[in-house]
């Protein structure tokens, strides 16, 4: 069991056969096959590879699942859409919203009134401050901190964008930069 729910096997195509606390690697079509009724869980991050991953298991007519932790704090007026993974640790406070197929990882903060669009990651230990709104796709380092937005004047983070471990980002930012320092500054693209 994690997190109340049964673990019936893992799934990896390139690395199968083997086993992970007693259980079977399987290839993603052997598991549709053995296990057709299963909700599925997507265990990485990558979020390009994710968005592909689900777009596949949902075109194989495959259920995704949703897990928040025992040991999360979800305030009752926040909102989760589903499939989301609220790992341990995580505080979700009131007036947040959290889009389908996120990832809040273990210790992060989400203050109230932050809202998260689909597909996005938020690393261990990232804080995120009330009135804040972040885009599609978004990639939330280790330990990064987003300062609050003014009272009915949200800080604005676009799609796609990624914010580097242990950035401090303190004004908003335009969709697809990358993001890293203190204060976070947009990464100069001829080094990426």
């Amino acid at each position: 069991m994690a997190a109340g729910v049964e673990v019936v096997a893992f799934v990896d195509d390139f690395r199968y056969g083997h086993l992970v606390e007693d259980l079977l690697v399987l290839t993603r079509e052997h598991a549709i096959e053995l296990y057709p009724s299963a909700k599925w869980h997507l265990g990485f991050g990558q979020i390009a590879g994710r968005r592909r991953v689900l777009q596949s298991l949902r075109d194989a007519g495959c259920s995704m699942g949703s897990f928040i932790s025992p040991s999360a704090l979800v305030a009752p007026t926040a909102k989760i859409f589903e499939p989301a993974q609220i790992f341990a640790n995580t505080v979700i406070s009131t007036g947040a919203s959290v889009g389908a197929n996120v990832i809040i990882n273990f210790g992060a903060v989400i203050s109230h009134d932050v809202v998260i669009g689909e597909n996005s990651y938020v690393s261990p230990g990232a804080n995120i401050a009330g009135n804040v709104t972040i885009g599609r796709g978004v990639w939330v380092g280790v330990g990064a901190t987003i300062k609050n937005g003014s009272s009915g004047i949200a800080l604005t983070i676009g799609d796609n964008v990624v914010i580097g471990a242990g950035a401090c980002v303190v004004n908003n930012v335009e969709g697809n930069a990358v993001v890293i320092g203190v204060p976070a500054k947009a990464r100069n693209n001829s080094n990426v």
